[in-house]
Formats: structure tokens, C-alpha cells, sequence
């Protein structure tokens, strides 16, 4: 498998990944053709995201103004990975910095897939540490507050309830991090029929540097090829991308 075949997994797993934010009943889900939205229906409280953004097929004309509109929404876009040169310069500008994966500083997002040949050994720095998945309404409610609470400032980003389907269906596969058996981390794998995506490691910070993320993220790994996935993908920013490459991920450059 190319680089370029591996970007794309990239960028379907961060689509996936917008489409299930959106899979609830208290959200809505739109597709005009051109992007998708998904958005928390009125009176309630959910993220509001772009993506799925298809402008190939447009004019630089109408494609420029499909761009305006969307910059001009002022929601979070995941504008895709795979834009041709054309598209991107609309979107980007024709001088933005074209960095190498050994170029990019730790502020910068970095793309990474995983094959099951590459995955981790299961870590458990000490005896403090356990690692659950996530059975039952109950629990998937200590998994979303904490992810919540450490990812997006306590905002419900991901409904206690509302969001639980997934687990059930087996879309995300959740895991929760017991330290002297409180629960003080998170994690989970998104699974697209085999193509999966890892999302949502996050640690109280009060617990952080403990290992806590690491045997997280190995056990959803471990987990998901066990379970039959062929790759698993994530985007990445600062210490987290050290420590996806510490566990066997590679980073591609688009």
C-alpha cells in the first residue's frame, strides 16, 4: 500500500469520525452536494462540524465561493487530505508551507496509520493501572464525561446517552483508564467495516505521565486487529504524536 492510499484511509477515518459525532438523535446531519454538517438540533448541545468536502467538480469560480461560505460559517472544517493541487491553493493559498513528516514541529497535525504487523506490545507501567472497554449505559457515561472534561473544557461534545448506540452497533469501541481504580483516562477505536481510526485518548490531568495513555491506546490497537482491521489510522498533534510513533505508528505526509 502507497503513501498516497494510506492518506486517503486518513482522511475517510476523520470523515467517519465527523459522521458519528453526528450520529445521534439530539443532532442533525446535512449534505448539500457539496459538504456535510452536522450540527446539534435546536435547544440542544453538540459540536457543529464541516466535512466531507467534495469541490473537484466545481469551476475556481464556484468552488472559491463554496470555500468563502465555508470559512465564512466559523465552525470547525475538515476540509480532506486529498484536494488536488488546484483545490488546495484555493482553499490554502498558493504559498502555504509544504512540510516533510521530519519537518513537522509538535504544534502541527501529522497524519499516521498503524498495519497489524507493526502493533504494540500491551503496557501496563505498574500495578495502579487497569484498562476496561466499556459495557453498559453507565459506564459509557464515565467515558464521556471524561473524554468531554479533557478534550472540549466539560462541553458535551459526546452525548452520555445519546452517542451510546455506537457502542452497541460496535461503530466505537470504547476503553476507560483506571488509576488505583478511579477512572481518570479514555480512549477509543472507530471501526469503518475494518478501517478503523483511533480517537478520543485523553487523560485528567492530575494523571497524566503515568502510562495511563499509553496502555490505552495499545489495548484499542491490540483490540481492533484483533477484531479483524487491516489498518488503523489518527491524526496527531504534540506529545500525542510521540507517542503514536512510540507504539508503532508512522507518519505520512500528504
Amino acid at each position: 500500500m502507497d503513501a498516497k492510499q494510506i492518506i486517503k484511509f486518513v482522511d475517510e477515518g476523520a470523515n467517519f469520525y465527523c459522521r458519528q459525532l453526528g450520529n445521534a438523535c439530539h443532532m442533525e446531519f446535512k449534505n448539500n452536494g457539496i459538504y456535510s454538517v452536522i450540527c446539534p438540533k435546536a435547544g440542544e448541545d453538540g459540536g457543529t462540524s464541516i466535512f466531507d468536502v467534495t469541490l473537484e467538480h466545481l469551476s475556481d469560480e464556484e468552488a472559491s465561493q463554496k470555500i468563502a461560505e465555508i470559512k465564512a460559517s466559523n465552525v470547525h472544517t475538515w476540509w480532506g487530505l486529498c484536494v488536488s493541487e488546484r483545490i488546495a491553493d484555493l482553499i490554502w493559498g498558493k504559498d502555504r508551507p509544504v512540510l516533510t513528516p521530519e519537518q513537522h514541529e509538535n504544534d502541527e497535525e501529522v497524519y499516521m496509520a498503524i498495519f497489524p504487523e507493526e502493533k504494540p506490545e500491551i503496557y501496563g507501567t505498574n500495578d495502579a493501572i487497569r484498562v476496561k472497554p466499556v459495557v453498559g449505559l453507565d459506564e459509557f457515561g464515565i467515558w464521556a464525561d471524561i473524554c468531554n472534561a479533557v478534550l472540549h473544557g466539560g462541553y458535551p461534545i459526546m452525548h452520555r446517552v445519546n452517542h451510546f448506540h455506537l457502542c452497541e452497533k460496535g461503530i466505537m469501541h470504547c476503553y476507560i483508564g483506571f488509576y488505583s481504580d478511579k477512572p481518570v483516562a479514555v480512549s477509543a477505536l472507530l471501526d469503518n467495516k475494518g478501517i478503523s481510526s483511533l480517537e478520543f485518548v485523553a487523560t485528567l490531568v492530575d494523571y497524566r505521565k503515568k502510562g495511563l495513555a499509553r496502555a490505552l491506546a495499545a489495548t484499542a490497537i491490540n483490540d481492533a486487529f484483533d477484531r479483524g482491521s487491516t489498518i488503523i489510522t489518527t491524526r496527531a498533534f504534540a506529545d500525542a504524536k510521540n507517542l503514536y510513533q512510540s507504539l508503532g505508528f508512522k507518519i505520512y505526509s500528504i
